[in-house]
């Protein structure tokens, strides 16, 4: 699990989650990790991601 891809947070997870084809209506919040550069995203309907970047496959979001 590499760190998202750089960028205003909000505005990364959004775009992974939406590339990614996962239910998210809005993101309500997302911070950066500061330790590994992930970003935790909760969405306006409840659903809570993380985005990443896996090797060879580039941005992901998984649910959590």
């Amino acid at each position: 699990m590499k760190p998202a891809p750089e960028g205003l947070p909000s505005r990364i997870a959004r775009e992974v989650i939406t590339a990614s084809g996962q239910k998210c209506d809005g993101v309500a919040k997302a911070e950066r990790d500061a330790t590994n550069g992930t970003i935790v995203a909760n969405c306006t309907g409840g659903e809570a991601y993380r985005v990443y970047t896996e090797e060879g496959k580039g941005p992901v979001a998984s649910a959590m």
